[in-house]
């Protein structure tokens, strides 16, 4: 893969615009590596890939920031969401149709 900015979805731009430019910075710097490695260094990186239709993959920015993205056009990185941890173990931990 190429070392190219990754494009950033609609869905995660205000995400994005939220992050402490400090976390903004590690985000794209670990995406373009990511893409400097090759998807067979993902796994050593703590890339996970999630059983979706469409191939979609997760990384830990840090604990609490999970970063989903998949791979468009030419190899380039897609960021699709960001999610802060608690909101992730919120909305998996409760069953289908119940709030707390």
């Amino acid at each position: 893969m190429s070392a190219k900015t990754a494009s950033v979805h609609r869905r995660a731009t205000l995400a994005i615009d939220q992050l402490l430019p400090k976390e903004r910075k590690t985000l794209f710097k670990t995406l373009q590596t990511l893409q400097e490695r090759g998807r067979s260094a993902w796994p050593e990186r703590g890339v996970t890939l999630l059983k979706t239709k469409k191939p979609l993959y997760r990384i830990r920015i840090r604990p609490d920031l999970n970063v989903f993205f998949s791979v468009g056009a030419d190899d380039e990185l897609v960021i699709e969401d960001l999610l802060r941890q608690e909101a992730l173990d919120y909305m998996t931990a409760q069953p289908a149709g119940e709030s707390k």
